[in-house]
């Protein structure tokens, strides 16, 4: 039996290309420490609360069954 206050387990999967890389690892890579900093605690934050954790930090793309994260850099999201 599960209730609504069972928590999913999540998990963070990288997409990877015919050519073996990971796009967006390496985008993670490539910036600051700052900035890598702010989106591995948002993917934790993820992984606990998973979607719904929420507006600013994920948003349901319309139409699909597809949900970003977004990490907030130099003020934007």
């Amino acid at each position: 039996m599960s209730s609504d206050s069972e928590e999913k387990s999540w998990r963070t999967v990288y997409y990877k290309n015919a050519s073996g890389k990971v796009p967006v690892r390496e985008f993670i890579e490539e910036q600051d420490a700052k900035t890598q900093e702010r989106i591995r605690a948002d993917l934790g934050r993820l992984r606990r609360f998973g979607t719904a954790l929420g507006f600013p930090y994920v948003r349901k793309l319309e139409g699909r069954e597809f949900w970003e994260l977004r990490t907030r850099v130099g003020g934007e999201v």
